[in-house]
């Protein structure tokens, strides 16, 4: 029978929003910014070592990305609530779990539903570092991290449910995760209590509820520092709307967790960057706060921003960017804006996605090379509404005010 069709939207909470428990009211808008870029390159070198693994999933670890985006979820029943990371660059689904009433923890004999996934399952195949466990189990480890964490456990099952903003409770049943019994993180932190895969691969939340949601799901995100909430819609009906809707085709590659998309080239007023013809070469994630490119398509735009700028760069800019002007020395109608130029779909960007004030007299521009890998990360999209469509295989992007959402 035809699994029932359902639309809805939740809160996606910043990290550093007040909805969120490592909200600091303190911060400057500075600290925000550069600790942002901070994670940014963290999530980078995470993406670039993990892609030589193996083309199966593995499990994130709390220490290695602490999170750009929370959600809520309810797991069981009766329901637990737990505070996760939304991951759009990995697949599985893990919190912590004990048998002890921990708190934050999530305790398998507190629930009804709950069952173990059997070890010759497809999902525990997806696996990498999968051994048999007591009565068939499937139970999957990692290696440890460069600091030390570490996290293993037991593949099971359970209902989840999401709240709704507007129509309550959606409750799923039997969606598969990994219920973390060992899990060692260095710098720990006990309100975050585990991820949520939006990825690509068969384990991920999307890809187990493609019955319910036709594989869609869109978000919309608020400027770092804003006080209002983020939103993150699922499901058929949930169609993409604005002015003007562009599409690009999504590619799936190895790892299949990843969105890839093809960026051709970057332009600026009638001057454009050198053309790209490869296909899946920039990761799509909304984890990462800066985007980065490839040094020769990162070279080829400095070149046309200096010169729609002018003025002198400062000779030694921040640490975490490569390119950076005194703010008294340019006009903010001086930063240029971009076009990104992606198969299919052109992205018009303001200069408030490309350039952030980092310091009360730096201005510096929010795209880094990096010839690791390139991201299209979460400034650029902001104030867009960015719709993931995995059963036709495109990402959409519609220019909207996400305050309204």
């Amino acid at each position: 029978m035809e699994a029932n069709k359902t639309n809805f939207t939740i809160d996606l909470i910043h990290r550093d929003s007040p909805l969120s428990p490592l909200y600091n009211s303190s911060a400057t808008p500075y600290e925000l910014m550069k600790r942002a870029a901070l994670r940014s390159y963290s999530r980078a070198n995470f993406f670039h070592s993990s892609m030589y693994i193996d083309d199966k999933q593995y499990v994130s670890s709390l220490t290695e990305y602490k999170g750009e985006y929370f959600i809520e979820i309810y797991i069981g029943s009766p329901p637990a609530t737990f505070l996760v990371i939304a991951d759009t660059g990995s697949s599985l689904i893990w919190v912590k779990c004990s048998q002890d009433y921990k708190s934050h923890d999530f305790n398998p004999q507190g629930s009804s539903t709950y069952d173990t996934i059997p070890y010759n399952s497809e999902f525990c195949k997806a696996l990498r570092n999968i051994n048999i466990g007591d009565a068939n189990t499937c139970k999957y480890d990692r290696q440890s991290y460069k600091d030390g964490s570490y996290t293993s456990g037991i593949l099971s099952k359970d209902t989840f449910h999401l709240n709704s903003t507007s129509s309550g409770s959606h409750p799923f049943p039997g969606v598969v995760f990994g219920c973390s019994k060992e899990h060692h993180i260095y710098q720990k932190n006990s309100q975050v209590q585990g991820f949520v895969g939006l990825g690509a691969g068969v384990l991920s939340f999307v890809s187990q509820l493609k019955s319910h949601i036709e594989s869609k799901f869109s978000y919309c995100l608020l400027p770092i520092g804003s006080r209002k909430t983020n939103k993150m819609r699922f499901g058929v009906g949930e169609t993409i709307y604005g002015v003007e809707v562009v599409s690009t085709p999504l590619v799936l590659r190895d790892p299949s967790s990843r969105y890839y998309l093809s960026l051709q080239s970057i332009s600026i007023g009638g001057k454009r960057t050198i053309t790209s013809q490869i296909q899946g070469n920039i990761i799509i994630d909304s984890g990462t706060a800066l985007t980065m490119l490839h040094s020769t398509l990162y070279n080829s735009l400095e070149a046309i921003v200096k010169e729609a700028i002018g003025g002198i760069p400062i000779e030694d800019p921040p640490k975490e960017f490569k390119l950076c002007y005194k703010a008294k020395s340019i006009k903010v109608d001086d930063l240029p804006k971009m076009v990104f130029h992606f198969d299919g779909a052109d992205i018009h960007l303001e200069s408030a996605h490309t350039f952030m004030k980092y310091h009360t007299h730096v201005i510096c521009m929010t795209i880094v090379p990096n010839d690791k890998l390139s991201i299209f990360g979460s400034m650029t999209q902001v104030n867009f509404l960015v719709e993931f469509d995995l059963q036709n295989e495109k990402v959409s992007f519609a220019e909207v005010d996400c305050t309204t959402m």
